[in-house]
């Protein structure tokens, strides 16, 4: 009797549902299952469950269609993969709740409360956004405590906060929102690969003016499993230029100092992954430049960075550095083969000043950590039965190892 009078009751609460809850799915078949369970078991009922599979190609898919069955309020769609904003905007379109709320499908809920405590907060207040503390899930164990750059991730007291107060960017994902507000305003995703929350956030804020906070968590983010950023394309990092100068605009415009200035220290810290990023071999050139042209601009000068086109012969120089570099990098990470080039390169030019004769077949040499096995020469290469000139090869190893360096990279700092 009770369960037939709870599925009459998700059938009434899919109909008419006070939340819609918007899930964008991708690969992510290790953590689908805790998000929907974080979902489903809400103490709120009268909530819909729209769940947008993008193309997954593991079995992600699967699992949705397994819980859509079980649960008449999940609403599964699938489509071929359009990105993560589409995805957004198209579930956003198709609400019909009274508010919204997103959550990340390798994220979850920390409470079964978690929909009722802002749907209640949101509807006693009149609030078009009302939120909650951001934190970080890692092995068992919930983080809210961050760094200064994080500021805005946690609230100490309940109550209204003015967004000119508060100028923070991130962690948009424990709020709730105003769906019919988001509608009017038109406030969507741009469809960035990289940094679109930001934007959807930062708009929403302006738009709305004030939130209702909540001092208690009402999201976990799942960290430690995303790819690191040496593993973006040049696609990730250009749009996440065009997602800061988004946001540079919107504070300029809005006159949100302490919004402009957090988002060139978030400017900073990408340069930085991002030069990391290329002296690996990877990453874009060209955002590079793009980053160094926000980071020099002055403030009259952001508007005109959005419809600046850098050279084609610009654009064509930064892609042979970009492969040159590549190169260098790929030799960096393979020793016996930067080695072997070297050699050949000195055999061609110089005399063999320094010679190590190795009698055995298998004997070896070690320079500064690094072994030198006889068997990998070319013999064309080397003269007497195995000889190695070893000159070149000894000073770059100590060049290496002077410089605290490595045979993986060339350069660059580290940032959280």
């Amino acid at each position: 009797m009770s369960q037939k009078i709870s599925q009459m009751h998700d059938c009434k609460s899919q109909n008419n549902p006070l939340v819609s809850v918007i899930i964008p799915i991708y690969n992510v078949q290790s953590y689908l299952a805790e998000c929907l369970d974080s979902v489903i078991h809400q103490t709120l009922r009268e909530i819909e469950i729209i769940c947008i599979n993008d193309g997954s190609t593991d079995r992600s898919g699967e699992i949705l269609e397994r819980y859509a069955k079980e649960d008449s309020r999940i609403v599964a769609i699938h489509k071929a993969n359009a990105g993560v904003a589409s995805a957004r905007n198209e579930a956003l379109y198709l609400a019909k709740g009274a508010f919204v709320c997103f959550i990340d499908a390798d994220d979850f809920y920390p409470s079964n409360q978690t929909l009722a405590t802002l749907y209640n907060a949101a509807q006693q207040h009149q609030a078009l956004i009302c939120g909650g503390c951001f934190s970080d899930y890692l092995n068992g164990t919930i983080n809210t405590d961050f760094p200064s750059i994080l500021y805005g991730y946690t609230f100490a007291h309940n109550g209204f906060v003015e967004y000119k107060d508060y100028q923070f960017d991130f962690g948009w994902t424990r709020f709730l929102y105003n769906r019919i507000f988001l509608l009017n305003e038109h406030i969507l995703h741009p469809h960035y690969t990289r940094y679109e929350d930001p934007v959807f956030f930062v708009k929403a804020m302006i738009a709305a003016q004030r939130f209702y906070a909540l001092s208690e968590v009402t999201y976990c983010y799942r960290i430690g499993h995303q790819k690191s950023f040496l593993a973006w394309s040049k696609t990730h990092w250009r749009d996440q230029n065009k997602g800061l100068l988004d946001v540079l605009i919107l504070a300029q415009t809005h006159r949100l100092d302490k919004l402009y200035n957090l988002t060139l220290e978030r400017a900073h810290i990408i340069a930085t992954h991002l030069t990391e990023s290329i002296c690996e071999g990877k990453g874009s050139i060209e955002s590079l430049y793009m980053l160094h042209m926000i980071l020099s601009a002055k403030d009259n000068e952001i508007f005109a960075l959005q419809s600046k086109a850098i050279p084609q012969a610009l654009t064509l120089e930064f892609e042979r550095i970009h492969q040159r570099l590549s190169y260098l990098n790929h030799l960096l990470t393979s020793p016996l083969q930067l080695f072997m080039l070297i050699l050949k390169c000195y055999k061609q030019n110089f005399k063999c000043y320094f010679r190590v004769r190795l009698f055995k077949k298998y004997s070896v040499i070690r320079i500064f950590g690094i072994t030198l096995y006889e068997r990998f020469v070319d013999t064309k290469i080397t003269r007497g039965g195995g000889g190695y000139n070893v000159v070149p090869y000894l000073l770059y190893s100590l060049y290496i190892f002077l410089n605290g360096g490595s045979f993986g990279r060339i350069g660059g700092v580290n940032a959280r």
